[in-house]
C-alpha cells in the first residue's frame, strides 16, 4: 500500500477494552488508551498531512517557477528577448493598477510602519487588497463581527470572502490609493498637503510650505514616500 494512503480516512474502532485507530481500508494504525487520546492523535495526524500538501504545492510551484525562471534568462542571453523576464517581473510585483500601491510596498516595510498605517488608514468599501496565498486581489465590503468581508472575483461578484482582522497585514495585504494615502498624510499636516509638478518630477509638501516631504516622478510614487517619511518623522 501507498505509505501516504495508510493514514486516509482514520477513525476509531472499539474492540472489547481496547481502543484502535483504524484507515478506511480497516487496517489497525495503532492501539490508544482512551478516546480522547484517539480523537487527539487523529487531529494532530490531519494537521499534519494539511501542512504537508500545503509545503508540498509550494515546492512544486518553486520547482515550476525556478525552470521558468531558467528558461527567460536563456531567451534574453541567447535571443535578446526579455518578454518573458518582464512578465516574471510582473508576478513578482503584481499591482491592482496604477492608481494603487502594490503589495509589495507594504510587504516591505518593517512591522513598526505597518502597525502605524493599519491604524490610521481604516478601510473603507471599495479598498483593495491582494490576499498572498492565493495570489488575488479582493475588494473590501464590510467588518461584520470582526472579520473584515470582501469581494473575490471583481466588484460585481456574489463570491465573498471572510478572513479575521489580525491576519490583515499579514495575509491580506493592503494597497493604497492616493486618496488614501492623502488622508493619511492630512491626520499628521494641520494645514494639509499639496502636490506641485516640477518639470516631470512630483513633490509633495505639507500646505504650510515646509520642507518637501516625498519626491517621485508620479504622484502615487510621491505620497507613498511622504507616508513613509512623515511615519518615521511623526507618527
Amino acid at each position: 500500500m501507498d505509505k501516504a494512503k495508510i493514514l486516509e480516512g482514520l477513525y476509531i474502532d472499539r474492540e472489547l477494552n481496547r481502543i484502535k485507530i483504524k484507515n478506511n481500508e480497516c487496517i489497525p494504525i495503532c492501539t490508544v488508551t482512551s478516546e480522547q487520546d484517539a480523537k487527539n492523535l487523529i487531529e494532530a495526524i490531519k494537521d499534519l498531512q494539511e501542512e504537508y500538501e500545503k509545503q508540498n504545492k509550494q515546492l512544486i510551484r518553486a520547482t515550476h517557477y525556478n525552470a521558468l525562471c531558467i528558461e527567460a534568462i536563456k531567451d534574453f542571453i541567447y535571443h535578446n528577448d526579455t518578454k518573458a523576464i518582464i512578465n516574471i517581473v510582473k508576478q513578482l510585483e503584481p499591482r491592482y493598477s496604477n492608481y494603487y500601491t502594490t503589495p509589495v510596498n507594504f510587504a516591505g516595510l518593517n512591522q513598526e510602519y505597518k502597525n502605524v498605517l493599519l491604524r490610521d488608514i481604516a478601510p473603507h468599501h471599495g479598498d483593495i487588497f491582494y490576499n498572498n496565498e492565493d495570489g488575488k486581489f479582493y475588494i473590501f465590503i464590510e467588518t461584520k463581527n470582526n472579520n473584515y468581508c470582501f469581494r473575490k472575483d471583481g466588484p460585481d461578484s456574489s463570491n465573498i470572502y471572510e478572513c479575521t482582522v489580525d491576519v490583515v497585514g499579514i495575509t491580506m495585504i493592503p494597497c493604497y490609493s492616493i486618496h488614501q494615502l492623502w488622508n493619511f498624510l492630512e491626520q499628521y499636516y494641520d494645514d494639509g498637503i499639496r502636490i506641485i509638478k516640477q518639470g516631470d518630477i512630483y513633490n509633495v509638501y505639507p500646505a504650510n510650505w515646509e520642507s518637501c516631504i516625498g519626491i517621485d516622478k508620479d504622484k502615487l510614487g510621491a505620497m507613498w514616500k511622504a507616508v513613509i517619511r512623515t511615519i518615521r518623522d511623526r507618527a
